[in-house]
């Protein structure tokens, strides 16, 4: 057995990859893909490849990938069957871990479509703390989507903070593409931040294909703007954003 660290935006495993190591989540959030599609985002601790183990070619089912920064204690196929001969934990841990990941589909079918949750193909980015993601004055046009951050994104316009972006599936980035305006806010990731991350020009293609995202992105923009005229309503100036 190894112990190992997996920084933010990277990958534990690969689709259709050989899997030739189990992995137990010791620390950290990871999610499961199919192709474009998220389909599932787990939290320690967890228990991952060994469908794919035991499929008959060997072959991971799913891309995971690092949503925070993990530590993983991964086992060769001969150790992964000593340890669940010999370890009570390590079997009730696994038991648990794939029963819940089962149970997450079951429910997933029973939902209405509606209500399923969503995820939209983008690439992944993940920023540092006090990294900057968008500078006030550029001419970036990227669209971008929270998927996990363990301090928030602070919103600021000439060095006041007007707002904080701290739930999964909030949108920033939109208004600048749509109006094509320079940036007249900054955006700062306080902690790690992983982020979805769509090309100016994917917008519309996005949106044929998904009509659910227009309403998210609105519900998303509506928020900000109400929590970022308070703050602005309480300075001396006034101002519009155009994230």
């Amino acid at each position: 057995m190894r112990l190992l660290t997996v920084a933010a935006g990277e990958h534990l495993l690969q689709e259709n990859s050989q899997v030739d190591r189990v992995y137990c989540l010791v620390h950290g959030t990871v999610s499961l893909w199919k192709g474009a599609q998220r389909l599932l985002q787990l939290a320690a601790p967890q228990v991952l490849g060994m469908e794919g183990y035991f499929a008959e070619y060997r072959r991971s089912p799913y891309a995971a990938v690092a949503d925070t920064d993990l530590r993983v204690a991964a086992y060769s196929p001969s150790e992964i069957q000593g340890e669940l001969l010999e370890s009570e934990s390590m079997g009730n841990m696994a038991l648990q871990s794939l029963s819940g990941q089962l149970r997450h589909w079951w429910q997933r079918l029973d939902q209405p479509a509606e209500q399923c949750p969503v995820y939209y193909p983008a690439d992944l980015q993940t920023y540092a703390p006090g990294q900057t993601v968008i500078r006030e004055g550029e001419s970036s046009r990227d669209i971008y989507r929270v998927v996990s951050t363990d301090a928030g994104l602070e919103v600021t316009q000439n060095g006041i903070r007007l707002n904080l972006l701290n739930q999964p599936g909030d949108f920033f980035g939109e208004m600048a593409a749509l109006l094509h305006q320079p940036r007249n806010a900054t955006v700062r990731s306080i902690g790690h931040s992983v982020l979805e991350v769509y090309p100016p020009g994917a917008l519309n293609d996005a949106i044929a294909g998904h009509p659910d995202l227009a309403l998210r992105m609105i519900t998303s923009l509506a928020q900000r703007l109400a929590d970022s005229n308070l703050q602005l309503s309480s300075c001396d100036g006034t101002g519009h954003i155009f994230l």
